[in-house]
């Protein structure tokens, strides 16, 4: 509640949908640690949870050559210029963003050089800008490229060409980007 429930309409809407659960006769949920947590948190009996485990469709998410005129045009269109380590996911705060960039910083300074930071998501374009503040007082902000929002075809071509998925993430049901990573054949961390 302290870091999503500071607004008292954020509150009314999470009650909501707590109120909601504890009604309902079943819930899904994609791992055995978040019906844990639904348990524990929201007040319900064990056998009214069920977990459905997500997986990634093998038929777009694998691994793929990537014609170099292809590779080129999407890198260009991106400003991607280096070898480099891909974020993919939202802006959340257990998303751990902030680590992630402290990690990056604390590189060596020739492998920040060679390799830029991608960050691809929707709501990390539209807070550009305070992201890139955080980037310019651990001494950077050249290097990092914020995509927006991809297309799957984009993202699965920057999972197949990245040299390290990063997901930094301290809390997650389940986090379905590492393993769309792993499909693709990039190593994660």
């Amino acid at each position: 509640p302290q870091r999503y429930n500071t607004l008292p309409s954020i509150q009314k809407w999470y009650d909501e949908k707590i109120e909601g659960a504890r009604k309902s006769d079943i819930i899904l949920t994609v791992s055995e640690h978040s019906k844990k947590e639904i348990i524990e948190l929201v007040g319900v009996p064990s056998d009214s949870v069920a977990v459905i485990y997500n997986a990634v469709d093998h038929l777009k998410f694998r691994q793929k050559d990537i014609h170099i005129e292809e590779r080129r045009a999407l890198l260009s269109r991106l400003g991607i210029t280096k070898p480099f380590l891909l974020y993919s996911g939202g802006a959340d705060i257990h998303k751990n963003l902030n680590r992630l960039y402290q990690a990056y910083a604390r590189l060596p300074i020739e492998t920040r050089n060679d390799h830029q930071l991608v960050m691809v998501g929707k709501e990390l374009n539209s807070n550009q800008e305070m992201h890139r503040s955080i980037l310019r007082k651990l001494g950077f902000d050249s290097g990092v490229v914020f995509t927006g929002y991809l297309n799957d075809n984009d993202l699965i071509s920057l999972y197949n060409l990245c040299k390290l998925f990063v997901f930094p993430s301290i809390h997650e049901g389940f986090g379905l980007p590492p393993l769309e990573a792993m499909a693709c054949g990039a190593p994660v961390i």
